[in-house]
């Protein structure tokens, strides 16, 4: 009995050494005017994450973007590039196939970009000029620049070719000469905006549709998604010069939440193979509200692509209870056939509601786990597997991405999130973990850092980066004036 309690407890003292024991070094960068963007790319190939910076300088009024690499925590600038004026996007990857990562700018005057290069001192390369690619989209403030895919192999030939969508129309070219090989039309709905005393338009933009390339049917050719708030749309090629309408489909109504625009997220279909036969699905969702018995329902229905067309899989209908505060992320967990989905989900009550609304205070938000069976998702007894305390002002940071790291295969997923103290100006980053031991969530404090320049109103996020040769990624926290690099030892 006395050599089997110690054996329980050595164990415990080695499994409580080894996390405690994971130190992390923290590094920053802290002379920004207004950060914009953050990209995490992994540009020498090297198997570790590069950090680039799209930000907006205020003494000579220009975008910027700068690129560092993580050494033993140091931020190391290898590139510093000035944007072209009246650029629209930016990507990052290897646009004209020479296996070299590459800088895009798209701008309404044209095409800029050139390469990354690591280890080079002083590299300043003079950006290649494409006039005939330009966006016909005008950005109304200097200071917004933010990252979309355009530089991706549509054919799985080895080449990557150069998409992106327009106001009329969704434009693709190869990358040897710039040649356009088809363009798919979009029918661009155009709104304008008043402002209150003035009787003309002021402010007049177009309402493009959300764009995704994926491959539904596994023929390794990638289909064009496109969804507007009333419909859905995908495009598919035999060549890469002959695109057709595959199917089509109405939204029976538009899937905007009416507490905050992160909401609009969940608006975005989720495309994943959650049985694993290779053919892909698209999670479509929608808001479903009872103002008088105080319901609220996000509803996913599952579509999956067969013969060209979008067919409902109704024995797989997603209901998610509650405010959801972003998209489903599925994972094989429970099963290694079939993938369960993680949601944070606000409880609808009165107290929740009036609290958001209220543009303050916080709500406990808990992570809920649905499990998917052969014949259906269990919507009825999700798990839930820890809580977070949200604040109004931190719902920006879903708008991108839930920092979820499956760092081993079939199991529960790590979780990171930051919580600020005002009154200290600091922040808390927050590291969520399931025990195997007792199968349960716990969390623990990474790191406190001071952002004395930090307000409510100002957005923050936090992203996932391999910036080490650790199993499990590192963070990436960023305020807008501040980049702080969390990386482990």
């Amino acid at each position: 009995m006395i050599k089997k309690l110690f054996f329980i407890l050595l164990s415990l003292f080695f499994s409580v050494f080894y996390f405690i024991s994971e130190d992390w070094i923290v590094s920053k960068k802290d002379s920004y005017y207004r950060i914009t963007d953050c990209v995490i790319v992994d540009v020498d190939y090297d198997g570790i994450d590069e950090v680039a910076i799209a930000h907006f300088r205020k003494t000579d009024r220009k975008k910027y973007v700068d690129i560092f690499k993580v050494t033993d925590g140091n931020l190391i600038l290898i590139d510093q590039i000035a944007v072209p004026y009246y650029t629209v996007f930016f990507d990052i990857g290897d646009i004209d196939n020479d296996k070299k990562c590459d800088i895009v700018f798209l701008s309404s005057e044209g095409l800029y970009f050139k390469e990354i290069t690591v280890g080079v001192k002083n590299n300043r390369n003079s950006l290649r000029f494409i006039e005939n690619i330009k966006s016909e989209i005008v950005v109304p403030q200097p200071e917004l620049l933010t990252d979309v895919r355009m530089i991706i192999d549509l054919d799985s030939d080895g080449k990557n070719e150069f998409i992106f969508e327009n106001i009329r129309s969704i434009e693709i070219y190869e990358t040897l000469n710039f040649r356009k090989i088809a363009s798919i039309r979009l029918d661009t709905v155009l709104e304008y905006a008043l402002i209150p005393g003035q009787f003309y338009p002021h402010y007049i933009f177009y309402t493009l549709p959300i764009i995704q390339l994926n491959d539904l049917d596994g023929d390794k050719k990638l289909e064009v998604i496109t969804k507007f708030p009333r419909t859905i749309n995908v495009y598919g090629f035999s060549t890469l010069a002959e695109w057709s309408l595959k199917s089509s489909m109405n939204v029976v109504k538009d899937n905007v939440y009416f507490l905050s625009d992160a909401y609009i997220k969940f608006a975005f279909p989720v495309i994943v193979d959650i049985d694993n036969d290779d053919i892909k699905e698209v999670v479509i969702s929608s808001a479903n509200l009872d103002m008088p018995r105080l319901r609220f329902e996000a509803i996913g229905d599952v579509y999956f692509f067969n013969k060209n067309s979008l067919k409902i899989n109704k024995s797989k209908k997603i209901i998610v209870k509650g405010i959801p505060l972003n998209l489903p992320y599925f994972f094989n967990i429970t099963d290694k056939k079939i993938k369960d989905f993680i949601i944070p989900v606000i409880p609808f009550n009165l107290l929740t509601v009036f609290t958001l609304l209220s543009g303050s205070g916080s709500a406990k938000v808990p992570f809920m786990l649905y499990t998917q069976t052969d014949e259906s998702f269990e919507i009825k007894n999700p798990k839930k597997l820890f809580d977070i305390q949200v604040r109004l002002e931190n719902i920006t940071s879903f708008v991108e991405e839930l920092p979820l790291d499956q760092y081993k295969p079939d199991s529960y997923p790590d979780f990171y999130y930051f919580v600020h103290d005002f009154k200290n100006a600091t922040v808390d980053i927050l590291y969520y973990y399931n025990n195997e031991k007792n199968n349960k969530y716990e969390t623990e404090s990474v790191k406190s850092l001071s952002i004395p320049s930090y307000r409510k109103e100002l957005p923050a996020t936090l992203k996932l980066a391999h910036l080490s040769k650790n199993i499990k990624k590192d963070v990436v926290y960023i305020t807008h004036d501040t980049l702080f690099v969390l990386s482990r030892k």
